[in-house]
Protein backbone atom coordinates (compact mmCIF):
# COMPACT_ATOMS: atom_id res chain seq x y z
CA UNK A 1 0.00 0.00 0.00
CA UNK A 2 1.42 3.43 -0.57
CA UNK A 3 2.78 5.87 2.07
CA UNK A 4 -0.16 8.46 1.12
CA UNK A 5 -2.91 5.31 1.56
CA UNK A 6 -1.62 4.56 4.34
CA UNK A 7 -1.71 8.11 5.61
CA UNK A 8 -5.33 8.36 5.07
CA UNK A 9 -5.84 5.10 6.77
CA UNK A 10 -7.88 5.36 9.90
CA UNK A 11 -6.70 2.89 12.74
CA UNK A 12 -10.20 0.98 11.90
CA UNK A 13 -8.71 0.67 8.58
CA UNK A 14 -4.94 -0.25 9.12
CA UNK A 15 -6.62 -3.49 11.05
CA UNK A 16 -9.07 -4.32 8.03
CA UNK A 17 -6.21 -3.87 5.59
CA UNK A 18 -3.99 -5.85 7.85
CA UNK A 19 -6.08 -9.01 7.73
CA UNK A 20 -7.40 -8.49 4.01
CA UNK A 21 -3.39 -8.19 2.75
CA UNK A 22 -2.44 -11.32 4.73
CA UNK A 23 -5.79 -13.41 3.60
CA UNK A 24 -5.11 -12.36 -0.59
CA UNK A 25 -1.99 -12.91 -2.29
CA UNK A 26 0.05 -10.02 -4.48
CA UNK A 27 -1.99 -10.35 -7.53
CA UNK A 28 -4.87 -12.55 -6.96
CA UNK A 29 -8.33 -10.56 -7.39
CA UNK A 30 -11.49 -11.81 -5.59
CA UNK A 31 -14.73 -10.05 -4.34
CA UNK A 32 -14.71 -9.04 -0.54
CA UNK A 33 -17.12 -8.16 2.25
CA UNK A 34 -15.83 -5.91 4.91
CA UNK A 35 -17.89 -5.62 7.74
CA UNK A 36 -17.50 -3.44 11.01
CA UNK A 37 -20.43 -2.30 13.55
CA UNK A 38 -18.70 0.97 14.12
CA UNK A 39 -16.72 1.27 11.13
CA UNK A 40 -15.45 5.63 10.67
CA UNK A 41 -16.80 6.55 13.61
CA UNK A 42 -13.69 7.72 15.07
CA UNK A 43 -13.37 10.32 12.33
CA UNK A 44 -17.45 10.78 12.47
CA UNK A 45 -16.70 12.01 15.74
CA UNK A 46 -13.75 14.18 14.95
CA UNK A 47 -15.77 16.17 12.42
CA UNK A 48 -18.64 16.54 14.90
CA UNK A 49 -15.83 18.00 17.64
CA UNK A 50 -14.67 20.63 15.08
CA UNK A 51 -18.45 21.97 14.17
CA UNK A 52 -18.77 22.13 17.47
CA UNK A 53 -15.31 24.63 17.53
CA UNK A 54 -16.73 26.29 15.38
CA UNK A 55 -13.60 24.88 12.68
CA UNK A 56 -13.66 24.10 8.82
CA UNK A 57 -14.83 20.69 8.46
CA UNK A 58 -11.03 18.76 6.83
CA UNK A 59 -12.27 17.42 3.17
CA UNK A 60 -10.24 14.47 3.44
CA UNK A 61 -11.59 13.59 7.06
CA UNK A 62 -15.56 13.95 5.65
CA UNK A 63 -14.26 11.97 2.04
CA UNK A 64 -13.13 9.23 4.50
CA UNK A 65 -16.08 8.92 7.21
CA UNK A 66 -18.10 6.53 5.46
CA UNK A 67 -18.66 2.85 5.69
CA UNK A 68 -16.82 1.54 3.32
CA UNK A 69 -13.58 3.46 3.37
CA UNK A 70 -12.02 0.37 4.40
CA UNK A 71 -12.76 -1.70 1.15
CA UNK A 72 -12.35 1.09 -1.12
CA UNK A 73 -8.83 1.80 0.43
CA UNK A 74 -8.47 -2.26 -0.40
CA UNK A 75 -9.92 -1.78 -3.97
CA UNK A 76 -7.53 1.06 -4.60
CA UNK A 77 -4.23 -0.15 -3.16
CA UNK A 78 -4.68 -3.64 -4.87
CA UNK A 79 -6.32 -2.08 -8.20
CA UNK A 80 -9.09 -4.83 -7.42
CA UNK A 81 -12.30 -3.68 -8.96
CA UNK A 82 -14.21 -7.26 -7.96
CA UNK A 83 -16.97 -6.09 -6.17
CA UNK A 84 -16.86 -5.50 -2.32
CA UNK A 85 -19.49 -5.08 0.23
CA UNK A 86 -19.67 -3.22 3.46
CA UNK A 87 -22.06 -4.51 6.26
CA UNK A 88 -22.96 -3.08 9.25
CA UNK A 89 -25.48 -4.91 11.59
CA UNK A 90 -25.15 -4.19 14.94
CA UNK A 91 -23.91 -7.35 17.14
CA UNK A 92 -24.74 -9.83 14.35
CA UNK A 93 -22.09 -7.58 11.99
CA UNK A 94 -20.25 -10.86 11.49
CA UNK A 95 -22.33 -13.24 11.11
CA UNK A 96 -24.53 -11.22 8.55
CA UNK A 97 -21.19 -10.74 6.88
CA UNK A 98 -20.72 -14.16 6.46
CA UNK A 99 -24.03 -14.57 4.87
CA UNK A 100 -23.25 -11.69 2.48
CA UNK A 101 -19.60 -13.54 1.47
CA UNK A 102 -22.13 -16.69 1.14
CA UNK A 103 -23.97 -15.34 -1.42
CA UNK A 104 -21.62 -13.95 -3.94
CA UNK A 105 -20.17 -17.69 -3.45
CA UNK A 106 -23.99 -18.58 -4.16
CA UNK A 107 -23.87 -16.52 -7.22
CA UNK A 108 -20.37 -18.01 -8.62
CA UNK A 109 -17.68 -16.74 -6.91
CA UNK A 110 -14.78 -18.97 -6.41
CA UNK A 111 -13.35 -17.43 -3.35
CA UNK A 112 -14.48 -14.17 -1.31
CA UNK A 113 -12.40 -12.05 1.18
CA UNK A 114 -14.25 -11.44 4.53
CA UNK A 115 -12.59 -9.05 6.75
CA UNK A 116 -14.29 -8.37 10.08
CA UNK A 117 -12.39 -5.59 12.01
CA UNK A 118 -13.45 -2.83 14.83
CA UNK A 119 -11.82 -0.07 16.31
CA UNK A 120 -13.26 0.24 20.05
CA UNK A 121 -15.75 3.13 20.42
CA UNK A 122 -14.25 6.96 20.91
CA UNK A 123 -14.47 8.60 24.05
CA UNK A 124 -17.57 10.94 23.68
CA UNK A 125 -19.54 7.51 23.09
CA UNK A 126 -17.85 5.37 26.22
CA UNK A 127 -21.43 5.39 28.01
CA UNK A 128 -22.30 2.99 25.16
CA UNK A 129 -19.48 0.85 25.37
CA UNK A 130 -19.47 -2.88 26.10
CA UNK A 131 -17.13 -5.09 27.68
CA UNK A 132 -15.94 -6.77 24.56
CA UNK A 133 -15.87 -3.34 22.53
CA UNK A 134 -12.08 -3.48 21.77
CA UNK A 135 -10.28 -3.52 18.67
CA UNK A 136 -10.01 -6.89 16.91
CA UNK A 137 -9.77 -7.60 13.29
CA UNK A 138 -10.19 -11.30 11.47
CA UNK A 139 -9.43 -12.06 8.04
CA UNK A 140 -11.12 -15.29 6.47
CA UNK A 141 -11.01 -16.40 2.69
CA UNK A 142 -14.26 -18.38 1.63
CA UNK A 143 -14.99 -20.89 -0.52
CA UNK A 144 -17.37 -23.58 -1.22
CA UNK A 145 -17.17 -26.94 1.05
CA UNK A 146 -18.81 -29.76 0.64
CA UNK A 147 -19.38 -32.05 3.70
CA UNK A 148 -15.70 -31.31 5.52
CA UNK A 149 -16.65 -27.44 5.86
CA UNK A 150 -18.54 -25.06 8.66
CA UNK A 151 -21.63 -23.78 9.17
CA UNK A 152 -23.66 -21.05 10.77
CA UNK A 153 -26.75 -21.55 12.30
CA UNK A 154 -29.21 -18.75 13.77
CA UNK A 155 -31.64 -20.02 16.26
CA UNK A 156 -34.04 -18.35 18.91
CA UNK A 157 -32.39 -17.71 22.10
CA UNK A 158 -34.20 -18.08 25.59
CA UNK A 159 -33.23 -15.47 27.23
CA UNK A 160 -31.40 -12.26 26.61
CA UNK A 161 -27.85 -12.35 25.78
CA UNK A 162 -25.23 -11.29 28.15
CA UNK A 163 -22.94 -9.13 26.86
CA UNK A 164 -19.79 -10.67 24.52
CA UNK A 165 -16.54 -10.25 27.06
CA UNK A 166 -14.71 -10.12 23.65
CA UNK A 167 -15.30 -9.07 20.34
CA UNK A 168 -17.45 -11.82 17.98
CA UNK A 169 -14.41 -11.80 15.63
CA UNK A 170 -11.98 -12.80 18.88
CA UNK A 171 -14.34 -15.75 19.91
CA UNK A 172 -14.56 -16.83 16.13
CA UNK A 173 -10.78 -16.67 15.55
CA UNK A 174 -10.38 -18.68 18.52
CA UNK A 175 -13.27 -21.38 17.51
CA UNK A 176 -11.11 -22.18 14.27
CA UNK A 177 -7.55 -22.04 15.52
CA UNK A 178 -8.39 -24.88 18.31
CA UNK A 179 -10.31 -26.88 16.28
CA UNK A 180 -13.48 -26.85 18.25
CA UNK A 181 -16.49 -28.58 17.27
CA UNK A 182 -18.89 -25.86 17.98
CA UNK A 183 -19.36 -22.09 19.14
CA UNK A 184 -22.40 -20.54 20.62
CA UNK A 185 -22.69 -16.28 20.19
CA UNK A 186 -25.69 -14.98 22.29
CA UNK A 187 -26.92 -11.30 20.47
CA UNK A 188 -29.81 -10.70 22.29
CA UNK A 189 -32.41 -13.13 21.31
CA UNK A 190 -30.71 -14.50 18.95
CA UNK A 191 -28.13 -17.01 18.57
CA UNK A 192 -25.29 -17.97 16.49
CA UNK A 193 -24.00 -21.26 16.26
CA UNK A 194 -21.08 -21.83 14.43
CA UNK A 195 -20.30 -25.90 13.70
CA UNK A 196 -17.50 -27.49 12.33
CA UNK A 197 -18.45 -30.17 9.77
CA UNK A 198 -15.50 -33.21 9.15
Amino acid sequence: MSSLLRRRASFADSLALRVAFDCVPAGELMPAVFCSRYGEVHRSVEMLEALTKGEPLSPMTFGFSVHNTASALYSIARGDTSATSSVAAGHDTLPEGLFEACGLLAEGAPRVLLAAYDDGLPEAFGRFAEEGDRPAALGLVLEPAGADGFSLELARGDAPGLPLPEPQVVSVARFLERGDRELTLVSGPRRWIWRRHD
